[in-house]
């Protein structure tokens, strides 16, 4: 719950989406990163929204896809 992570829930609460619970494409800048887990040592990796863009609906991820390669 750091970053934009509550402007992306309630953006995702408003959006139309043709039953509860259906995916929604979502646009944001963030990390991967490792966080402790509630119980134990285990570390798990946690997605970080550091930045809110927008939704998407009716949109799937296939056509927004780039051929561009990722690094760190």
């Amino acid at each position: 719950m750091e970053g934009d992570y509550i402007k992306l829930e309630r953006a995702y609460l408003e959006a139309y989406k043709p039953e509860p619970r259906a995916p929604l494409m979502v646009s944001f800048e963030g990390d991967i990163t490792g966080k402790p887990a509630m119980e134990g040592d285990a570390m798990i990796p946690t997605v970080i929204v550091r930045r809110f863009i927008g939704v998407w609906p009716g949109q799937r991820c296939e056509r927004a896809m780039s051929k561009a390669g990722l690094s760190d």
